[in-house]
């Protein structure tokens, strides 16, 4: 994931809907310690929480008034 092809915040924010969405869903299957991909679902959601809070970063850098003025 390369967070320099997120131009706008509205691009940033609409990741981050999908991001909720899919750390929700593979939040539910790693708890269900029944399943035998558990432990691979638990690393998706490490990653995913990763993703977010690069994107987080990155929202916050397009969001910095010293860009409008160059």
């Amino acid at each position: 994931m390369d967070p320099k092809k997120f131009t706008t915040t509205a691009q940033v924010d609409q990741r981050f809907v999908w991001l909720d969405k899919e750390i929700e869903i593979a939040g539910r299957k790693a708890a269900d310690m029944l399943d035998p991909k558990h432990e691979k679902h638990a690393n998706r959601v490490r990653n995913l929480r990763h993703e977010k809070s690069v994107l987080e970063k990155r929202r916050m850098f397009l969001q910095t008034p010293e860009l409008a003025f160059k």
